[in-house]
């Protein structure tokens, strides 16, 4: 008998057919084979379950589990993270790559790491639509106070250390956790992050890639992009920040610190909240002053 499986991919989809091929077979080519995928299809009405029956009918590792009714995006995310009952997990998005040794180095580093939660790689950002690549390498340690490394991990994480892998038990206490006390999608990823980087729980690996497609789906790259109204904007930006930043707060106050560490987190920690949320008292002076200026206009 083989080794059993340590790791689960949780694939929630939904009409993935255009990207979704090239996927599951990035994930198929990893050089590390103990792992199975569960694809969550949310009632997809394209191609995407004949080709994850493609994938399943060769490789007994892809499992696909179809929900009769579109469930909602949160909860199909939520329902692939409940059905893993192995050591680690990660999400994989239908249209996000990886390296092929990409799990063999995230385990490895957790293998190595007891203490560590969550194991990231180096982010390569792709806009097709603009021909753009942007790389964001993990930052690494430096020598000198914990404090230093841990404030600069907040900010220069990446959204896609979601898509990393992680403790699935920890995982399951995080985002439950969060979800509990902050069931927005804007920036609901980033509070998921900052426990595990406040409790210096985070490891990465620069050899392996995380590759994210941005606006990569048919009819996506010469879509216009929409202009949301200016009173949304302002809405949602303030709502999620008067509920973001006391939580980004209370996750600092419910950890032991030094005095050295209690004092620097506690005068960088709005900043993040603002920094994360994208909505400092700048941008939304902006978004007022736009908005008066339409209006002005449009009366004259």
């Amino acid at each position: 008998m083989g080794e059993a499986p340590r790791v689960t991919i949780g694939l929630p989809v939904y009409n993935g057919e255009d990207l979704m091929r090239e996927c599951l077979a990035s994930i198929e080519a990893q050089t590390y084979p103990h792992f199975i995928v569960n694809i969550h299809d949310n009632a997809s009405t394209d191609r995407t379950v004949a080709i994850a029956e493609e994938f399943a009918a060769r490789d007994a590792r892809f499992r696909i589990h179809r929900n009769p009714v579109n469930v909602g995006s949160e909860k199909n995310f939520l329902d692939a993270l409940d059905r893993a009952d192995t050591e680690f997990f990660l999400w994989r998005a239908d249209d996000d790559l990886t390296s092929p040794d990409f799990l063999e180095r995230m385990v490895a580093r957790l293998d190595e790491t007891p203490g560590a939660v969550l194991a990231v790689a180096r982010v390569e950002s792709r806009k097709p639509s603009k021909g753009r690549v942007k790389e964001i390498a993990f930052p690494e340690n430096w020598p000198g106070p914990r404090v230093l490394n841990i404030v600069r991990h907040m900010f220069l994480s990446h959204p896609s250390w979601i898509y990393g892998l992680w403790r699935t038990d920890a995982l399951r206490r995080h985002y439950r956790e969060t979800w509990e006390k902050y069931p927005v999608g804007w920036a609901n990823d980033h509070l998921v992050l900052l426990g595990v980087i406040l409790d210096d729980a985070v490891v990465g690996d620069n050899q392996a890639c995380f590759i994210q497609r941005i606006g990569a789906r048919k009819g996506q790259l010469s879509a216009p992009k929409r202009r949301r109204p200016l009173d949304e904007l302002l809405a949602d930006k303030e709502a999620s920040l008067t509920r973001f930043r006391p939580l980004c707060r209370q996750a600092v106050e419910e950890r032991e610190w030094s005095p050295l560490e209690r004092f620097v987190l506690n005068r960088v920690i709005d900043r993040y909240a603002y920094f994360r949320v994208r909505s400092s008292p700048w941008r939304v002076w902006k978004l007022r002053m736009r908005k008066k200026l339409t209006g002005v206009l449009g009366r004259s």
